[in-house]
């Protein structure tokens, strides 16, 4: 037997031998999570698995629709999660800062430039000191309605959140501090992710983003409660349900850029129900404050 012939039989030995088996998207997840410590960690919201079952979506709730948007997967994943980090800055209490130099994505931050924002504290539109503890006064009873009271309070203990310190606490006259001071983290630690995605021009955070657009090709996850908890475990999915949650108490509140961003990434994910979904947990929570008040 040559030579050759001998080395060929060898590596394939060794090939069958070292053989794994495709690792699936939960695996991958975690390991993302857990090779990274100073990873944007995403935080564990709260479901309403029954909305899902409630058919047809009313057409006063649909979302609007958009053109698509010819980015790619990485410049759509750092725009969206820039525009949500400025939009949520109006619900912190710290002022907090702008990306300044962004080399991997430095066109698209020449456009993000000629956008109209601010460096300083932008006083709350929907989360006002004077009235904040009446609008969640039903959440103790309805956890799944309020994505933001899932938010840690704390930097290094992500199980240390707004809800399981009101839950059993009669007075929530603190509750307005602690949604700020929650909100003021989940800002700091977003912008620690954009600065690495403006410094290396990628994060784990996006590779969790990058692999489920690729899965939702091949191995299409339905609408189900599996699939909301898993896409509500990538930021960009989670932040646009704090977001939305948040905008609810402002009644001024108008389709803006991030909208678009919004409904293109969901699309991407063949995910586009889940702002139904979000849509009908703010209806349901309008009702029950309005069945409360009378």
């Amino acid at each position: 037997m040559s030579k050759i012939l001998v080395s060929i039989i060898s590596l394939n030995l060794i090939s069958c031998a070292t053989y794994r088996p495709p690792e699936a998207f939960e695996a991958k997840m975690n390991r993302f999570a857990a090779n990274s410590v100073e990873a944007n960690r995403v935080p564990d919201l709260y479901t309403q698995p029954l909305l899902l079952d409630e058919g047809r979506t009313p057409a006063s709730l649909k979302p609007k629709k958009y053109k698509p948007l010819n980015y790619s997967n990485k410049i759509l994943y750092f725009v969206g999660l820039y525009g949500q980090y400025k939009t949520m800055r109006n619900y912190g209490s710290a002022s907090t800062p702008l990306i300044k130099s962004c080399p991997h994505f430095h066109s698209t931050m020449i456009t993000e430039k000629t956008r109209k924002d601010s460096f300083e504290f932008i006083a709350p539109k929907g989360a006002e000191f004077e009235r904040i503890s009446s609008l969640y006064k039903n959440a103790k009873n309805n956890p799944g309605l309020f994505p933001e009271l899932h938010l840690p309070i704390e930097k290094d203990d992500m199980k240390n959140t707004i809800f399981g310190n009101i839950k059993n606490d009669k007075d929530i006259n603190s509750l307005p501090y602690q949604i700020q001071t929650a909100i003021n983290i989940h800002l700091e630690k977003t912008f620690g992710e954009l600065n690495e995605l403006c410094a290396t021009g990628t994060s784990s955070n996006y590779f969790i983003y990058e692999n489920l657009t690729r899965m939702q090709k091949s191995n299409r996850l339905k609408k189900s409660e599996h699939s909301l908890k898993a896409f509500l475990k990538t930021t960009l999915i989670s932040n646009m349900a704090i977001l939305t949650s948040l905008e609810a108490w402002d009644k001024n509140k108008k389709l803006n850029n991030l909208d678009q961003i919004n409904f293109e990434m969901m699309k991407r994910l063949n995910s586009t129900w889940i702002s139904n979904y979000l849509s009908m947990l703010i209806d349901r929570r309008r009702k029950i404050s309005s069945v409360t008040k009378d």
